[in-house]
């Protein structure tokens, strides 16, 4: 796992083989993030590498893709839930604001890392509107499932091009994910504005 921007990876844990080799081996792990320190706006970034048992040429290695985590405290979390009626558009405004300005650093060539972090928040918070949103008797509350879908689908694609252009070996095939987040970026901001004009009505 990393830390942020931090350079080198950190090894969590190890799971020797163990027994008779089979197809499919399962390991669970509870990791207690309480103990790396970690402090607000801090990101995770974690995955999996595992060796094949491979003794004739050699054990081949595969990773899986890299998932990531945000982190607030409880004081933020409330403090994010706790939106006035009148907070929600302006929240509403600052993800598109975020979401535009990932999309043109993207195209201007930014490095991964930073595009994936502010692509993780721009998902973070509007995770916490649409929870905020629910708690809400006003009509807003019909625009939960909406930004459910939205944090649940494109902006998780988003961040998942975003990761495998930043892990990608090969320049060119770094461009090409670079490329595919675009219109899966453009699709959020549509979708965005559109939620944005809905508040601006009522």
């Amino acid at each position: 796992y990393k830390v942020n921007n931090a350079s080198q990876a950190s090894v969590l844990t190890r799971f020797p083989p163990t027994g008779v080799p089979t197809g499919q081996v399962q390991h669970a792990l509870d990791w207690k993030l309480g103990t790396l320190g970690l402090k607000s706006g801090d990101l995770v970034q974690y995955w999996a590498v595992v060796d094949d048992l491979n003794t004739i040429t050699g054990p081949g290695r595969g990773e899986s893709r890299t998932f990531s985590i945000f982190l607030v405290t409880p004081q933020q979390a409330v403090a994010k839930v706790d939106i006035k009626m009148d907070d929600y558009a302006q929240v509403m405004e600052e993800l598109l604001r975020l979401q535009r300005e990932n999309r043109a650093q993207t195209v201007s060539s930014a490095p991964f890392p930073g595009l994936v972090t502010r692509q993780a928040l721009i998902r973070h918070t509007a995770q916490e509107l649409a929870r905020a949103m629910e708690k809400d008797a006003t009509p807003v509350a019909s625009m939960v499932r909406d930004l459910d879908d939205l944090s649940a689908g494109l902006m998780v694609e988003a961040i998942r091009y975003l990761e495998q252009g930043r892990d990608a070996a090969d320049i060119n095939l770094a461009g090409g994910f670079r490329n595919q987040s675009l219109p899966v970026q453009d699709q959020i901001i549509v979708q965005l504005q559109a939620l944005l004009a809905r508040l601006q009505r009522n």
